[in-house]
């Protein structure tokens, strides 16, 4: 008897590769879809720390414009060419925790403006938690030449501070001028 005329014999290897190409099909189509629901998951992380950093910077500059108007009622005031003296930085609030820098004066490259600068770092939750804290760190430069007063603004919000091997640390910045 030939096996290979046999009807019976050539069905049963068909259907065996034909359940094998199927399960290679279904297999390779299931790890397609976990790959792009990884993929969803990342971007949606990171996504949701961009919106913290993001908060984290707008607070940042909204807590310094807040002191540098409101701040001369309560005794505090930042350094300018104006005021070269600036009063009670230790008075500064803002999130859990401030820390103000003394305040540095620069000179334009041309030689002609003058400018202050101070920086701050603003912590919004407690450092010392291993839960990650966003915090900003906030330079005010304030100017004044013949045009007049300027005053800017970098807000640089982390959503992370505790470390920087955090592979989800984002970091977004905001510009603020005002007179």
């Amino acid at each position: 008897m030939n096996l290979f005329k046999s009807k019976k014999y050539l069905t049963k290897g068909f259907t065996l590769i034909f359940a094998i190409l199927v399960s290679s099909l279904l297999v390779a189509i299931g790890v397609a879809i976990s790959n792009v629901a990884l993929k969803q998951l990342e971007i949606s992380i990171l996504t949701r720390e961009s919106r913290i950093a993001f908060s984290a910077a707008d607070s940042g500059a909204e807590c310094v414009i807040y002191w540098d108007v409101q701040g001369s009622d309560r005794g505090f005031s930042f350094a300018s060419p104006d005021n070269r003296d600036p009063e009670n930085t230790a008075s500064v609030s803002c999130g859990h925790s401030v820390s103000v820098s003394n305040p540095e004066l620069h000179t334009s490259s041309d030689g002609g403006i003058e400018y202050y600068l101070t920086t701050m770092v603003i912590y919004y939750g407690d450092t010392t938690d291993a839960i990650p804290d966003p915090c900003a760190v906030v330079s005010i430069k304030k100017t004044a030449s013949i045009v007049g007063k300027t005053n800017i603004i970098d807000s640089y919000g982390i959503n992370d501070c505790s470390s920087t091997f955090n592979k989800h640390r984002v970091e977004r910045s905001l510009r603020v001028e005002y007179q």
